[in-house]
């Protein structure tokens, strides 16, 4: 599958940014110049398009999961230098991830939007016709969203209200563990840019030459074992994943052996190696959506 446009309209600030690594809601593509054009070519193999499952019975889970996958990385795109409009807004040019479990979109790296909000929700009016929702209350809190002309970030805002409004409180649901490290007021943070499943902030608070550790409740344990703990069911999440240490130039990361990884900007990182934090960088534990941005503007 190939695009062509202009060379002179090129965004070459998002480019290099997708040279470094391509975000998993993302198709990967190669770029290559010709007579004053580019051309770029998308590597789908391994892939199929997100309409081949439509009609088949679904599940609610399986409902949220693919609203979830369409709408999330129009929201976040922005930490890893991207803009909406840069996104093909097509039903038919969704893929599956390889996994299955996400949505990835071709993206036009252009310095101007190519699409409107209107081909937003011609999309979003597409998928809700392909893929009858299981949950009619889930399909009236999207149809009310588009009705209202609300943007992908204010749609993922109603449907995460909507999942929380009609989930049962269970002991199953109820985490017996803290899911957000508040923080006193003016420490730097890690903000939530990845699954809205995952705590929205993680706040730092430490002094030069104190750690602060991030890892998973150990049920096995019951006890607390890092100064932040993701719940007990992310499994993505190691039991003791990484440390952040404060010193005289400002804030580092390590990861502490954990098995699926610590990432800064997509860079996965040594164990045991620091890694300076600078406002703004992206922070990945793992890679199923613990995706944080690192900010200390404005906290001290």
């Amino acid at each position: 599958m190939t695009r062509r446009i202009p060379e002179e309209a090129l965004d070459l600030e998002a480019l290099c940014g997708l040279e470094r690594g391509f975000p998993p809601f993302l198709v990967p593509f190669q770029v290559r110049r010709a007579e004053g054009m580019v051309e770029i070519t998308y590597r789908t193999e391994g892939r199929r398009r997100v309409l081949e499952g439509a009609r088949r019975p679904r599940s609610a889970a399986e409902d949220r999961a693919l609203w979830e996958g369409v709408l999330m990385p129009l929201g976040t795109c922005r930490a890893w230098g991207l803009h909406p409009g840069g996104f093909l807004l097509e039903a038919d040019a969704l893929f599956a991830s390889p996994d299955g479990r996400g949505v990835s979109y071709l993206y036009v790296p252009a310095r101007r939007p190519a699409f409107e909000a209107r081909d937003f929700r011609r999309m979003a009016l597409a998928l809700m016709e392909a893929f009858p929702a299981a949950d009619l209350r889930l399909e009236n809190v999207l149809l009310r969203g588009l009705l209202a002309e609300e943007g992908p970030e204010a749609l993922l805002r109603r449907l995460e209200r909507a999942v929380r409004e009609t989930r049962p409180p269970t002991a199953e649901s109820c985490p017996t563990e803290p899911l957000e490290s508040a923080g006193p007021s003016g420490a730097p943070r890690l903000r939530l840019v990845g699954s809205p499943a995952m705590p929205r902030q993680i706040a730092v608070s430490i002094r030069p030459g104190e750690s602060f550790t991030i890892g998973r409740f150990d049920v096995t344990l019951g006890v607390p074992q890092s100064d932040f703990e993701f719940d007990r069911r992310t499994r993505a999440v190691s039991r003791r994943h990484a440390l952040i240490g404060r010193d005289g130039r400002g804030y580092y990361l390590s990861d502490q052996g954990s098995k699926v990884g610590t990432f800064v900007d997509g860079r996965r990182l040594r164990p045991g190696v620091p890694c300076r934090l600078t406002a703004g960088c992206r922070v990945s534990f793992g890679d199923a959506g613990a995706d944080y941005i690192w900010e200390e503007s404005g906290w001290n």
